[in-house]
């Protein structure tokens, strides 16, 4: 069984601190928003512009799909989210 905690979290900064929560819950319990996905946030990143754009449910449209897909297999996604969003 992994141990969720923050010094094995991919969602931290450099220095420790957590990006999503402003208290470490990670640091004397196992945390529910733990990840070990380096490309969580380019992944986020897609979802949050997806439901900008009225996606609300089931599965994403193609073109966020597709970036979606360049996104874990972590490839830059910039200029994609910005034909996406014109």
């Amino acid at each position: 069984m992994s141990i969720r905690r923050c010094k094995t979290c991919a969602k931290r900064f450099r220095y420790g601190k957590c990006i999503v929560l402003s208290s470490p819950i990670g640091e004397n319990a196992d945390c529910w928003a733990w990840s070990d996905d380096p490309n969580w946030l380019a992944k986020t990143v897609v979802y949050v512009r997806a439901y900008e754009n009225g996606w609300r449910k089931g599965p994403l449209p193609e073109p966020w799909a597709q970036a979606l897909l360049k996104a874990d297999a972590g490839k830059d996604i910039s200029s994609i989210l910005c034909q996406l969003s014109e």
